[in-house]
């Protein structure tokens, strides 16, 4: 399960990383820009007793040994575009 988890991140990491790779060579002729960032994190918990969560917007934490890329895995996305010359909107 852990290396499941582990693949589909990655496949996703490289999917947000290859949109800024395009929008790199496309700067100078547009004025839309998309960049993807992100961070993984994993996290293992060695009891069974408790749990541990980021914060309390995740309901299930880890437990009893797991690793988890839930806890720390935060994607993103963000756009800048040039309307004129005068106005930008992020």
């Amino acid at each position: 399960m852990f290396f499941t988890q582990l693949k589909k991140l990655a496949g996703l990491f490289w999917f947000i990383f290859s949109l800024s790779a395009v929008d790199a060579r496309a700067d100078e002729t547009s004025s839309l820009n998309i960049h993807g960032f992100g961070t993984l994190g994993l996290a293992r918990s060695s009891s069974s007793d408790v749990g541990f969560v980021r914060n309390l917007s995740q309901p299930k934490g880890i437990q009893d040994g797991e690793w988890s890329g839930r806890i720390d895995t935060i994607l993103g996305v963000q756009a800048h575009w040039q309307i004129t010359s005068d106005l930008t909107a992020v």
